[in-house]
């Protein structure tokens, strides 16, 4: 997976369903000085990161619809954010993901766990269970972090929590049997990612149809 050093050397990243910028927020502890644009679905947490100054820019849009220029940037992120997805529309969103972007790293929990939607943010209820078959077949190479599956056994025998740290470093090569796993895919270098937006003077910059709903 990318470093923070790694992802300071790029003009601007993407962060897809960004909700209230944790990642970012930890990067810039980092180190990480790179501009950054959020894009989130769920206004409120548009509206959130705006008072905490944690991005750049904030864009109000779907994953499976993005309004930018194919190649726009390098690298895209998008963490924890297909499972909130019904299979199909996920499978449109990482096509999605990889049009705007020539490298793309997503992370989504391994299999379906179950998630109710948050009373005030309906997006938040989780639709799909992912494997790493179903990355690599659109593309994707993947490896594993986190713990190992040991529903229920882990918590009861201490050994297996120790041994759970041991063979840790084995999940990177066998996602099947992490909690969570990553996905990193890369297309042909882009010859510009200055110009984010469609150059059709009829389309919109989307950021300022963001702003003015952030100003409401």
């Amino acid at each position: 997976m990318m470093t923070y050093k790694q992802l300071t050397g790029f003009h601007c990243i993407l962060d897809v369903g960004c909700r209230l910028g944790l990642p970012i927020r930890c990067l810039w502890r980092l180190g990480l000085r790179t501009r950054v644009i959020g894009v989130d679905v769920y206004v409120e947490y548009l509206r959130r990161v705006k008072k905490l100054a944690i991005y750049d820019d904030r864009v109000l849009a779907s994953a499976t619809r993005l309004p930018f220029k194919e190649n726009s940037f390098d690298p895209l992120i998008c963490l924890n954010v297909v499972e909130h997805l019904q299979k199909e529309r996920g499978i449109t969103a990482l096509e999605e993901l990889s049009r705007v972007a020539h490298a793309v790293i997503v992370t989504t929990s391994v299999g379906f766990v179950e998630a109710d939607a948050d009373p005030l943010n309906p997006f938040q209820k989780h639709m799909s269970g992912w494997y790493s078959e179903d990355l690599k077949y659109l593309g994707y190479k993947v490896r594993g972090f986190g713990w190992f599956r040991i529903p229920s056994l882990s918590r009861l025998v201490p050994f297996l929590v120790l041994l759970n740290v041991v063979l840790v470093p084995l999940l990177r090569c066998a996602p099947r049997f992490a909690y969570h796993m990553y996905g990193v895919r890369r297309r042909n270098p882009c010859e510009s990612i200055n110009e984010h937006f469609p150059s059709n003077g009829s389309v919109r910059n989307p950021m300022d149809y963001t702003r003015d709903i952030l100003s409401k």
